[in-house]
């Protein structure tokens, strides 16, 4: 595995690219039950840079 964004191949995290919260609930959808399309591996240095950068968007299932 390695970071999407600049190849790394240590300290890799997952990015969700959304995050999902239930209409009746409220509560926000658990992380290991999004799609492997919803998530993408970036090493730790570019997901701080993706979280400064862009609001990450909730959408509501």
């Amino acid at each position: 595995h390695r970071c999407r964004n600049c190849g790394r191949t240590d300290q890799l995290q997952v990015h969700h690219r959304h995050y999902l919260r239930v209409r009746f609930t409220g509560h926000k959808v658990a992380p290991w039950c999004y799609p492997g399309k919803s998530l993408i591996t970036l090493c730790e240095s570019c997901h701080k840079v993706g979280h400064a950068l862009y609001v990450i968007p909730t959408y509501t299932i």
